[in-house]
């Protein structure tokens, strides 16, 4: 072997050396990405861990009684269940209530944002309550409404009961709703 050929071969070396360098640094920087990514996780899962499960009969008493006053109000015709199914749609989400209901408020109960802890606005409150609102807004609608609301109301009813199901199974205490709207109802 010459000069030149040792000289291209010590080369080819110091090239693959160099390319092995580069692949371990990539390794390295591989092994912190996946660092960065499970401490955010962590920190995602620290949100929703950080709120304990509210009483589930504080929970049941509080939609009992905005139940009750929503249906009060439906019984004006036309425009009671207008109000009443905005109010169940919106309940959560009213400024001048605390964004809480009123029979949240009755048990010291508030629904937040887990992501954030944020109150919640008008959006959250009506991603997590739209099943509660259509019976009484179709009752606003004269027969056809009325004869909606007759059909959907086996179907209305499973979800309620799913609902409160999940409110005492779950280790959050998170309905459907909750998990739709990303909230979670805290005690005060």
């Amino acid at each position: 072997m010459n000069q030149e050929e040792i000289k291209k071969e010590e080369e080819i070396i110091e090239e693959i050396k160099e390319a092995e360098k580069e692949e371990e640094k990539i390794e390295e920087m591989k092994e912190e990405i996946e660092e960065v990514k499970k401490v955010e996780e962590e920190v995602k899962e620290e949100a929703g861990v950080g709120y304990k499960k509210a009483d589930v009969v504080k929970r049941f008493v509080a939609y009992l009684i905005d139940a009750i006053l929503a249906s009060v109000v439906s019984l004006i015709p036309v425009v009671g269940g207008l109000v009443a199914g905005t109010y169940m749609l919106l309940r959560d989400g009213l400024d001048f209530t605390q964004n809480r209901s009123i029979g949240k408020m009755a048990v010291n109960l508030k629904p937040i944002v887990v992501e954030t802890g944020a109150n919640c606005d008008l959006q959250t409150s009506a991603k997590r309550n739209w099943p509660f609102a259509i019976g009484y807004l179709l009752v606003a609608i004269p027969v056809i409404g009325w004869i909606v609301s007759i059909l959907i109301w086996i179907p209305l009813l499973i979800y309620v009961v799913i609902e409160a199901v999940l409110v005492f199974t779950d280790d959050k205490g998170l309905r459907l709703g909750d998990k739709m709207a990303g909230t979670q109802v805290i005690e005060l």
